[in-house]
Protein backbone atom coordinates (compact mmCIF):
# COMPACT_ATOMS: atom_id res chain seq x y z
CA UNK A 1 0.00 0.00 0.00
CA UNK A 2 3.40 2.07 0.37
CA UNK A 3 2.26 3.27 -3.46
CA UNK A 4 -1.38 4.56 -2.23
CA UNK A 5 -1.92 7.74 -0.51
CA UNK A 6 -2.93 8.10 2.91
CA UNK A 7 -6.68 9.17 3.67
CA UNK A 8 -7.14 8.54 6.86
CA UNK A 9 -5.08 8.40 10.45
CA UNK A 10 -6.93 7.60 13.29
CA UNK A 11 -4.55 8.47 16.26
CA UNK A 12 -5.61 7.17 19.89
CA UNK A 13 -8.92 8.03 19.42
CA UNK A 14 -10.85 7.05 22.96
CA UNK A 15 -14.28 8.48 22.91
CA UNK A 16 -16.49 8.17 26.83
CA UNK A 17 -19.48 9.33 27.93
CA UNK A 18 -20.80 10.32 31.12
CA UNK A 19 -23.28 7.53 32.48
CA UNK A 20 -24.38 7.70 36.23
CA UNK A 21 -21.83 10.36 37.22
CA UNK A 22 -18.90 7.91 36.10
CA UNK A 23 -16.99 7.53 32.94
CA UNK A 24 -17.72 5.11 30.84
CA UNK A 25 -14.82 4.70 27.70
CA UNK A 26 -16.38 2.98 24.54
CA UNK A 27 -13.73 3.23 22.51
CA UNK A 28 -10.10 2.97 23.79
CA UNK A 29 -6.89 4.29 22.43
CA UNK A 30 -7.84 3.35 18.86
CA UNK A 31 -4.84 3.59 15.80
CA UNK A 32 -6.33 3.10 12.11
CA UNK A 33 -4.61 3.83 8.60
CA UNK A 34 -6.81 3.70 5.95
CA UNK A 35 -5.46 3.97 2.44
CA UNK A 36 -7.11 5.13 -0.41
CA UNK A 37 -8.94 2.48 -2.05
CA UNK A 38 -9.04 0.43 0.68
CA UNK A 39 -12.00 -1.92 1.68
CA UNK A 40 -12.09 -2.98 5.60
CA UNK A 41 -14.71 -4.52 7.84
CA UNK A 42 -14.29 -3.73 11.71
CA UNK A 43 -15.84 -6.66 13.22
CA UNK A 44 -17.28 -7.55 16.83
CA UNK A 45 -20.08 -8.02 19.08
CA UNK A 46 -22.78 -5.66 19.96
CA UNK A 47 -21.36 -2.80 22.57
CA UNK A 48 -18.00 -3.73 21.18
CA UNK A 49 -17.68 -0.07 20.35
CA UNK A 50 -18.21 -0.55 16.17
CA UNK A 51 -20.86 1.93 15.55
CA UNK A 52 -18.78 4.76 17.72
CA UNK A 53 -15.75 4.34 15.78
CA UNK A 54 -17.43 4.58 12.48
CA UNK A 55 -19.33 7.63 13.90
CA UNK A 56 -16.11 9.10 14.80
CA UNK A 57 -14.77 8.27 11.16
CA UNK A 58 -17.41 10.27 9.59
CA UNK A 59 -17.45 12.83 11.98
CA UNK A 60 -20.65 12.27 13.14
CA UNK A 61 -18.89 12.26 16.20
CA UNK A 62 -15.92 14.15 17.77
CA UNK A 63 -13.15 11.76 20.03
CA UNK A 64 -13.06 12.87 23.34
CA UNK A 65 -9.39 12.31 23.03
CA UNK A 66 -7.07 11.90 19.95
CA UNK A 67 -7.88 12.91 16.61
CA UNK A 68 -8.90 12.02 13.09
CA UNK A 69 -6.54 13.25 10.33
CA UNK A 70 -8.12 13.37 6.71
CA UNK A 71 -5.01 13.89 4.42
CA UNK A 72 -3.00 15.24 6.96
CA UNK A 73 -5.56 17.49 8.36
CA UNK A 74 -6.55 17.41 11.62
CA UNK A 75 -10.78 17.02 11.69
CA UNK A 76 -11.17 18.55 15.07
CA UNK A 77 -9.66 22.18 13.90
CA UNK A 78 -12.94 22.29 11.45
CA UNK A 79 -16.04 24.35 12.61
CA UNK A 80 -19.58 21.96 12.48
CA UNK A 81 -20.14 24.00 9.22
CA UNK A 82 -17.05 23.14 7.70
CA UNK A 83 -17.40 19.69 8.79
CA UNK A 84 -21.16 19.33 7.03
CA UNK A 85 -19.31 20.34 4.22
CA UNK A 86 -16.85 17.80 4.33
CA UNK A 87 -19.12 15.49 4.87
CA UNK A 88 -21.22 16.15 2.19
CA UNK A 89 -18.69 16.35 -0.44
CA UNK A 90 -16.66 13.66 0.55
CA UNK A 91 -17.93 11.13 2.91
CA UNK A 92 -21.25 8.76 1.45
CA UNK A 93 -23.40 6.93 4.71
CA UNK A 94 -24.94 3.60 4.81
CA UNK A 95 -26.89 2.43 7.94
CA UNK A 96 -28.68 -0.73 9.23
CA UNK A 97 -31.86 0.96 8.75
CA UNK A 98 -32.27 3.17 5.51
CA UNK A 99 -33.63 6.26 6.76
CA UNK A 100 -35.69 7.10 3.72
CA UNK A 101 -38.14 9.62 3.81
CA UNK A 102 -41.43 8.08 3.27
CA UNK A 103 -43.35 11.13 2.00
CA UNK A 104 -40.31 11.29 -1.08
CA UNK A 105 -40.16 8.74 -4.04
CA UNK A 106 -37.14 7.32 -4.69
CA UNK A 107 -35.62 9.69 -6.44
CA UNK A 108 -36.81 12.44 -4.37
CA UNK A 109 -34.87 10.93 -1.60
CA UNK A 110 -31.51 9.98 -3.63
CA UNK A 111 -30.91 13.49 -4.72
CA UNK A 112 -31.83 15.03 -1.50
CA UNK A 113 -28.48 15.57 -0.36
CA UNK A 114 -27.73 17.71 -3.54
CA UNK A 115 -31.17 19.76 -2.96
CA UNK A 116 -29.98 20.45 0.84
CA UNK A 117 -26.70 21.49 -1.08
CA UNK A 118 -28.35 23.78 -3.47
CA UNK A 119 -26.84 21.94 -6.66
CA UNK A 120 -28.49 21.87 -10.12
CA UNK A 121 -31.90 19.99 -9.39
CA UNK A 122 -31.80 19.38 -13.01
CA UNK A 123 -28.50 17.53 -13.04
CA UNK A 124 -29.18 16.36 -9.48
CA UNK A 125 -32.09 14.39 -10.96
CA UNK A 126 -30.23 12.84 -14.05
CA UNK A 127 -27.59 11.60 -12.01
CA UNK A 128 -29.75 9.99 -9.61
CA UNK A 129 -31.74 8.59 -12.50
CA UNK A 130 -28.22 7.29 -13.73
CA UNK A 131 -27.68 5.47 -10.20
CA UNK A 132 -31.09 4.13 -9.58
CA UNK A 133 -30.81 2.16 -12.90
CA UNK A 134 -27.77 1.25 -12.57
CA UNK A 135 -28.77 -0.04 -9.42
CA UNK A 136 -31.54 -2.25 -10.99
CA UNK A 137 -34.18 0.36 -10.12
CA UNK A 138 -35.28 2.35 -12.87
CA UNK A 139 -39.07 0.82 -12.56
CA UNK A 140 -38.99 2.29 -8.67
CA UNK A 141 -38.02 5.80 -9.40
CA UNK A 142 -41.37 7.33 -8.45
CA UNK A 143 -42.52 4.57 -5.84
CA UNK A 144 -42.42 5.54 -2.42
CA UNK A 145 -40.51 3.66 0.28
CA UNK A 146 -43.49 1.68 1.69
CA UNK A 147 -43.82 0.79 -1.99
CA UNK A 148 -40.56 -1.03 -2.20
CA UNK A 149 -39.33 -4.14 -0.36
CA UNK A 150 -36.25 -3.93 2.12
CA UNK A 151 -33.95 -4.93 -0.35
CA UNK A 152 -35.15 -2.16 -3.02
CA UNK A 153 -35.09 0.79 0.29
CA UNK A 154 -31.59 -0.71 0.71
CA UNK A 155 -30.58 0.09 -2.80
CA UNK A 156 -32.13 3.42 -3.30
CA UNK A 157 -29.65 4.68 0.22
CA UNK A 158 -27.03 3.60 -1.27
CA UNK A 159 -27.60 5.48 -4.15
CA UNK A 160 -28.10 8.10 -1.73
CA UNK A 161 -25.06 8.01 -0.16
CA UNK A 162 -23.30 7.90 -3.84
CA UNK A 163 -24.99 11.20 -5.30
CA UNK A 164 -22.46 13.47 -4.80
CA UNK A 165 -19.38 11.50 -5.86
CA UNK A 166 -17.76 10.68 -2.09
CA UNK A 167 -14.44 9.44 -1.84
CA UNK A 168 -15.32 7.06 0.92
CA UNK A 169 -18.39 4.91 2.11
CA UNK A 170 -18.74 4.07 5.54
CA UNK A 171 -21.73 1.55 6.21
CA UNK A 172 -22.93 0.21 9.43
CA UNK A 173 -24.53 -3.06 9.49
CA UNK A 174 -25.91 -2.69 5.79
CA UNK A 175 -26.89 -6.06 5.50
CA UNK A 176 -28.30 -6.93 8.99
CA UNK A 177 -31.83 -5.93 8.56
CA UNK A 178 -31.85 -8.14 5.50
CA UNK A 179 -33.10 -11.42 4.24
CA UNK A 180 -30.42 -13.68 2.92
CA UNK A 181 -30.98 -13.43 -0.68
CA UNK A 182 -31.04 -9.47 -0.49
CA UNK A 183 -27.96 -9.56 1.94
CA UNK A 184 -26.31 -11.00 -0.82
CA UNK A 185 -27.39 -8.39 -3.27
CA UNK A 186 -26.13 -5.67 -1.35
CA UNK A 187 -22.73 -7.19 -0.66
CA UNK A 188 -22.10 -7.71 -4.00
CA UNK A 189 -22.93 -4.68 -4.80
CA UNK A 190 -20.65 -2.73 -2.02
CA UNK A 191 -17.73 -4.75 -3.90
CA UNK A 192 -18.80 -3.46 -7.48
CA UNK A 193 -19.31 0.19 -6.60
CA UNK A 194 -15.83 -0.24 -5.06
CA UNK A 195 -13.82 -1.52 -8.04
CA UNK A 196 -16.00 1.22 -10.35
CA UNK A 197 -15.51 4.12 -8.37
CA UNK A 198 -12.78 4.07 -6.85
CA UNK A 199 -14.02 3.96 -3.22
CA UNK A 200 -12.72 3.69 0.12
CA UNK A 201 -14.88 1.62 1.70
CA UNK A 202 -14.97 0.81 5.78
CA UNK A 203 -17.90 -1.35 6.93
CA UNK A 204 -19.08 -2.45 10.19
CA UNK A 205 -20.61 -6.27 10.32
CA UNK A 206 -20.77 -9.32 12.94
CA UNK A 207 -21.14 -11.54 9.81
CA UNK A 208 -18.24 -13.08 9.54
CA UNK A 209 -19.13 -14.70 6.31
CA UNK A 210 -19.31 -10.75 4.72
CA UNK A 211 -16.21 -10.07 6.74
CA UNK A 212 -14.26 -12.96 4.77
CA UNK A 213 -14.39 -10.92 1.67
CA UNK A 214 -12.19 -8.41 2.60
CA UNK A 215 -9.05 -7.52 2.25
CA UNK A 216 -8.81 -6.05 5.75
CA UNK A 217 -10.59 -6.85 8.83
CA UNK A 218 -10.10 -6.01 12.14
CA UNK A 219 -12.32 -6.68 15.48
CA UNK A 220 -13.20 -4.41 17.99
CA UNK A 221 -13.73 -5.78 21.19
CA UNK A 222 -14.67 -3.76 24.82
CA UNK A 223 -13.28 -0.74 22.52
CA UNK A 224 -9.76 -2.05 21.57
CA UNK A 225 -8.41 -3.83 18.82
CA UNK A 226 -7.97 -7.74 19.46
Amino acid sequence: MNNQRLLLDVKCVTRSYQRDGANMDVVKGIDLQVWERDAICILGASGAGKSTLLHILGTLDKPTLGKVLYEGVDLSRKSPSELAEFRGKTIGFVFQFHHLLPEFTALENVIMPCRIAKMSLKDSEYKGRQLLTRLGLEHRLDHYPSQMSGGEQQRVAIARALIRSPRLLLADEPTGNLDSANAQIIQDLFFQLKEEEGLTLIVVSHDRQFASRFPRRLELKDGMWV
